[in-house]
């Protein structure tokens, strides 16, 4: 959690949060038999260490969720941006996914992410858009 988070200021954009996903896939790739270790297991709820670190890293991802998304469901955006990062994580340890360029391996993760979680700016002109589409509609009709 500390590598993901350290030194940096929170994810403030949906590609913010395309970063964090980076980190997290550095992590692991850097560190395959810890981070297998970490979570290649069942979850021991007799562990506290590792129920501390699930819980710290689920409560980060809901707030940085509901802050970029506030209109949407901070929960399952978590539980989603969490399994994305994780299984592209483990795709490529288990070379699933080309794992030999770590810039590649850095630009599919931004790129599914951004697939995912289009850019915050985006969101707001959709909004907008159909913000205004509405309006219209609503004075054509009257």
């Amino acid at each position: 959690m500390r590598e993901l988070t350290a030194d940096r200021e929170p994810p403030a954009t949906a590609e913010d949060i395309g970063e964090v996903a980076v980190r997290y896939v550095r992590f692991a790739m850097r560190r395959p038999a810890l981070f297998h270790l970490m979570f290649g297991q069942p979850c021991d709820d007799q562990n506290d260490e590792r129920v501390r670190a699930a819980a710290a890293l689920r409560d980060y991802l809901r707030e940085v969720m509901a802050r970029i998304f506030p209109q949407s469901e901070p929960d399952a955006l978590a539980t989603a941006g969490w399994s994305l990062a994780h299984g592209l994580a483990f795709l490529h340890l288990d070379g699933k996914l080309p794992n030999t360029d770590p810039e590649d391996i850095d630009r599919r993760v931004r790129s599914a992410f951004a697939a995912v979680f289009p850019p915050t700016n985006c969101i707001e002109s959709n909004d907008k858009s159909n913000h205004d589409k509405s309006n219209h509609t609503e004075s054509s009709i009257q």
